[in-house]
């Protein structure tokens, strides 16, 4: 592949000399798009679908996940292997690992699904690993998509366990994407599994929803260019520097990194501390490692460094602010109070979680105008509607997934799209 490029964008092109100042900026991720001329093959799919049929998801829920599914199944090409795993207290494998050559017969398999039981979810997605593991190749993107509206109660159902095994899978090369319905489910759990898992985490109230984003998933995998994405950050001296985005780490200390899709761009938003030097000379601020698997295998990386002039202080203004970094800066700072929200909600403090979100709306409000100035408030709206139903535990879960997306740096390509298509409740 072509390699990505490392952009670096501070709030303001310099520092005040001889001060301690604070200073926003983006270091920006960018893999090359694909030549629109000549469209992208993408890998082979090797695909375990796992539906979760438990007595809770009857009244429709699990009717809009199977046509869904179905939906999925008919973009899949001959070269790709599917499975289907359903699973309440009981796993049942309904179709074993095979390739996509009989698209009605995978289909009728999906709509033979009824609700019953509870929810064995960790050996259904253990199901889900083995029926991949036999159609396992290194040329083909091996993952797991496992779709639940509750908690895992039957078995494993410690949510550490879950996300270490998940991790495991992923590094031999077998990843796990989410799916989370209605209000119930346990959105750390499935959160933690994608992360550790090295997949997507979604939050789905409708079909809309559904639709949108089996196709976002899909078009992830066209789009895969790395896995396992990392990202290490060295402040230089007198610099300290905090990554604003909610991020795993590594066990080196890096940050997890979403999947690097070809044309993407991944934005971690930085807030530096910076001791300037006194006099007018280039400082420099930070040293960054980007490293991923490549689709081909082995690990590659990709090192950048930034450094700005320091100046006197009646020199700044020729150094005018990014406003795009100042949306980027805002949009991650409404994302953190979006987190606080959630917390509260799960902790039954409904009260201080509407003052989050109130914040979260009037920092929105002081945005200069723009596409995701005007999604970003869709969103904040559509978190209030539930809390004026009384829907605390839809809320909860609307306001913990759109600041993950944002988190994960990935957040444009979902919420914009998904704002516009989304039913209200």
């Amino acid at each position: 592949m072509n390699l990505p490029e490392i952009q670096f964008l501070p709030l303001r092109g310099a520092i005040p000399m001889g001060e301690i100042s604070e200073l926003d900026l983006v270091v920006r991720i960018v893999p090359p798009a694909a030549d629109s001329h000549a469209p992208k093959s993408r890998p082979p799919l090797n695909l375990a679908l796992v539906l979760d049929r438990s007595g809770s998801m009857a009244g429709g829920a699990l009717e809009l996940a199977r046509e869904a599914a179905c939906n999925l199944v008919a973009q899949l090409q001959p070269r790709d292997r599917v499975s289907v795993v359903a699973f309440d207290d009981r796993v049942e494998c309904l179709v074993p690992n095979t390739f996509v050559e009989d698209i009605p017969a995978i289909q009728r398999a999906l709509r033979s699904l009824e609700p019953r039981g509870s929810t064995a979810l960790h050996a259904a997605w253990a199901e889900g690993a083995v029926q991949v593991a036999r159609g396992f190749t290194t040329e083909a993107t091996n993952r797991i998509l496992l779709l639940t509206d509750g908690m895992a109660n039957a078995g494993e159902c410690d949510p550490t366990v879950l996300a270490k095994e998940a991790g495991k899978l992923a590094r031999r090369g077998i990843s796990t994407s989410t799916m989370g319905f209605g209000g119930h489910y346990h959105e750390e759990l499935l959160n933690a599994m994608s992360r550790k898992g090295d997949g997507n985490f979604f939050h789905i109230e409708g079909f809309a929803q559904f639709e949108t984003f089996f196709a976002l998933e899909l078009e992830g995998l066209r789009l895969l260019e790395g896995r396992r994405v990392s990202l290490g950050v060295r402040p230089a001296p007198g610099v300290e520097a905090r990554i604003c985005n909610h991020l795993e780490k590594t066990e080196f200390g890096n940050s997890m990194l979403p999947n690097m899709l070809g044309g993407v761009p991944t934005e971690v938003v930085l807030r530096a501390r910076i001791q300037a030097p006194v006099g007018e000379r280039e400082m420099p601020i930070l040293r960054v490692r980007l490293a991923w698997d490549t689709l081909e295998g082995g690990r590659r990386e990709l090192r950048g460094s930034l450094a700005l002039p320091a100046v006197s202080r009646g020199r700044l203004s020729e150094f005018p602010t990014d406003p795009q970094v100042f949306e980027s800066a805002t949009l991650m700072e409404i994302a953190r109070l979006k987190r606080k929200a959630a917390e509260n909600l799960r902790q039954g403090d409904g009260a201080q979680a509407r003052t989050y979100v109130r914040r979260a709306r009037e920092l929105a409000g002081r945005m200069p105008d723009s596409p995701a100035r005007d999604a970003e408030i869709q969103d904040l709206e559509h978190i209030t509607a539930h809390f004026a139903r009384g829907d605390r535990r839809s809320a909860q879960k609307a306001a913990y997934f759109q600041q993950e997306l944002r988190s994960r740096g990935h957040g444009d390509r979902f919420s914009g799209r998904e704002s516009r298509e989304r039913r209200q409740p």
